[in-house]
């Protein structure tokens, strides 16, 4: 019970500090708000968890999200860009999919090579356009057209025209939302991070976003997104573990009072292999974890139990 009320007085702390509105920054609650919302709307359109309706592999899944890597690559993005589009095309990739599912508008599920690319330059195309990347629109739809042909052909299928994507994004465009992704959500962590924080650990808001989408980028090439498993969620476990990872949050804070003693030794060493963790940054992390705790909930508005499971659900996945 003590124990209960000092966390609950750690947290009026906190809050007491930012006072300061989050709104300076662009992030107030409503933005995180309104994300979920979105998030909720568009995943709730979808009638089946994809991992049953779906026919797609886990190895045509890696290949589709390495094709959406490479089309990408090719499209002139600086590097933030680049990162915000491909999880974009990631989260309309598996919206469509499911959606396709059972809709007269979309033809099911495709399986011939000139027609799965096709679709995938069309999503790539889509997510361009998304992430309010406007420059040279014709000329980036013969781009991915001409990268999809090459996959296809390699596949044995046939070429792929940039009318036959401009079709296939036609159709698509019927089920397009503005829905948050990965990226969305882990910028918006980052951002609201700094304003609780006061900026004292500016020179790890960069570090930290690239080991949040970089571990979200290895879970979401494996796993789809779905009404089940939100993007959203996806960012939380990605943001717990970045905290991590840059040393502010210490590892012991990710073991959850179920765990056993055996269980938990072989997770903490996989955990320190993948985030590269030293024995000085896991002895001495740069906050308590009651206070890290804390601002984690005023962050992400979720609790640091939920961040600690989706935590684990990303960190089995990469080890």
């Amino acid at each position: 019970m003590q124990s209960m009320q000092q966390a609950g007085d750690v947290k009026r702390a906190v809050a007491a500090i930012v006072e300061e509105q989050f709104d300076v920054r662009n992030v107030p609650d409503e933005v995180v708000q309104a994300f979920h919302e979105k998030e909720e709307s568009s995943w709730s359109r979808c009638k089946h968890d994809i991992n049953t309706s779906s026919p797609e592999t886990h190895s045509q899944r890696l290949d589709l999200c390495h094709f959406f890597q490479r089309a990408l690559m090719g499209m002139g993005l600086g590097a933030h860009e680049q990162l915000h589009a491909w999880f974009e095309t990631v989260r309309l990739h598996d919206l469509f999919a499911q959606l396709s599912v059972h809709s007269n508008d979309t033809n099911g599920a495709l399986s011939a090579p000139d027609l799965v690319f096709a679709r995938a330059a069309a999503v790539c195309h889509l997510a361009h356009v998304a992430c309010q990347l406007l420059d040279g629109k014709p000329q980036k739809l013969e781009t991915l057209a001409a990268f999809a042909s090459t996959v296809s052909i390699d596949l044995g299928g046939n070429t792929v025209s940039p009318q036959k994507v401009a079709q296939e994004q036609t159709m698509l465009m019927k089920m397009v939302d503005s829905a948050p992704n990965v990226f969305q959500w882990v910028s918006v962590f980052i951002a609201r991070f700094e304003i609780v924080t006061r900026g004292l650990f500016a020179n790890k808001e960069e570090m930290m976003r690239q080991w949040a989408c970089t571990l979200a980028c290895n879970y979401v090439s494996r796993e789809p997104a779905s009404k089940n498993r939100l993007p959203s969620s996806m960012a939380v476990g990605g943001f717990t573990l970045a905290l991590v990872a840059v040393g502010i949050l210490s590892i012991r804070a990710l073991r959850s009072r179920s765990f056993s003693h055996e269980y938990w030794s072989h997770v903490c060493l996989q955990l320190r292999r993948c985030l590269n963790l030293s024995d000085a940054s896991v002895s001495s992390p740069h906050l308590d974890e009651r206070i890290a705790a804390a601002i984690f909930e005023l962050v992400t508005m979720t609790t640091f139990a939920e961040g600690r499971k989706e935590a684990m659900t990303l960190a089995i996945m990469w080890a």
